[in-house]
């Protein structure tokens, strides 16, 4: 799935990512799915990321992370690639956490990540856990894997 963006430059998709997700967080999961819809699946993929870390930090009860990763597998939307385990060349490190980096560049100085507290309401964070975005993405591969 994500060899279909060619050379579209990681940061025009962390952009995007990033507006689906703020602008989703603002009026709830009827949003998700508009911006999913206009945007790509990989919106799919960081939203389930989103929500899996949220409920690793604490944030988010596993009962309302279940039903929005539900919703969007009802949708269609396939919520793992194994692009996702990509080690970067330069640094040794997962695609996803070098991405984390880039965006907080992209940003300025300063990370900012909205994740979830309920369906519908975002908090904004300033730093993430490493070993708990490793662990959601494992969390979403062990579910993909148990849906194949």
């Amino acid at each position: 799935m994500l060899e279909n963006f060619g050379e579209l430059d990681a940061s025009v998709l962390q952009r995007l990512l990033r507006r689906t997700v703020i602008s989703a967080m603002a009026v709830g999961v009827v949003a998700v799915i508009i911006a999913i819809v206009f945007s790509s699946p990989l919106a799919a993929i960081g939203i389930a990321l989103d929500v899996l870390y949220s409920v690793r930090q604490g944030l988010l009860a596993r009962p309302a992370a279940e039903r929005i990763l539900s919703l969007l597998e009802r949708l269609g939307f396939t919520l793992f690639d194994p692009e996702l385990k990509s080690v970067a060349a330069a640094s040794g490190e997962l695609g996803v956490l070098e991405g984390l980096e880039e965006f907080r560049e992209h940003l300025g100085g300063e990370l900012t990540i909205t994740l979830l507290s309920d369906i519908g309401r975002g908090l904004e964070v300033h730093s993430m856990d490493i070993g708990h975005v490793r662990q959601a993405l494992q969390d979403l591969e062990v579910r993909h894997r148990a849906r194949a």
